[in-house]
């Protein structure tokens, strides 16, 4: 018997592993609803009256957050948007060189790396976020694999912005907008989207909040 995290995996064990459908078990990975949860959101954040936005994982070579600053720097430069913040939350091998360009990119205003932080922490971030974002490009990996993040950023009623990607698409639905893989422009666009509807987010949020309690 085999135990596969998803559908692609679960293709990927029938026809490179040779197994019998009947013998994979597709068992997901998800948040723990008893900790995810929403708790009072970060005042200074509030009071910057900006739409916040967040991103949170491990930040390697793969992940896309250099996607990520350079969509921002787009909504800046190409769309003279300055109203919102963007926090990018976690650890990784690639963190100093993110950080290298923000400063290229003229972002420092813009964006904060907080590092690894408190579990409390990153629940009252994750509460104030306005929109959530998923910059992982479109790679062999990344196309096949599901996204703890996006069930997380779901569970607490969060808009997404991702890539369209097969299995993040399967797991978020409505809850995201998805842009082109690896078009950081059309990223930039859908992140405006999101911000200039506030209706949208909410309804976008209430589905994704639904899918993960209910269905995920």
């Amino acid at each position: 018997l085999v135990i596969a995290t998803n559908e692609s995996y679960k293709e990927i064990d029938i026809l490179r592993g040779k197994k019998r459908p009947e013998d994979i078990f597709v068992v997901r990975n998800g948040p723990d609803l008893n900790l995810f949860k929403l708790v009072e959101p970060d005042q200074d954040l509030k009071k910057t009256g900006k739409t916040i936005l967040l991103y949170i994982g491990i930040m390697g070579p793969q992940d896309g957050v250099d996607y990520l600053l350079r969509s921002l720097h787009i909504l800046i430069s190409e769309f003279n948007r300055k109203d919102f913040y963007c926090l990018v939350i976690g650890p990784g091998d690639s963190l100093n060189d993110l950080k290298n360009l923000r400063e290229e990119l003229n972002l420092k205003e813009y964006c904060d790396f907080t590092g690894k932080i408190p579990f409390s922490d990153l629940l009252r971030y994750l509460s104030t976020a306005d929109i959530c974002v998923d910059p992982n490009p479109s790679n062999p990996l990344n196309d096949y694999s599901t996204w703890i993040k996006v069930m997380e950023y779901m569970s607490l009623g969060k808009p997404i912005v991702s890539y369209n990607l097969k299995e993040t698409r399967y797991s978020a639905q409505g809850a995201a907008l998805y842009a082109t893989p690896n078009n950081e422009r059309e990223f930039s666009q859908k992140i405006i989207q999101l911000i200039d509807n506030p209706s949208l987010r909410e309804e976008m949020g209430q589905f994704g909040m639904n899918r993960v309690k209910n269905e995920l």
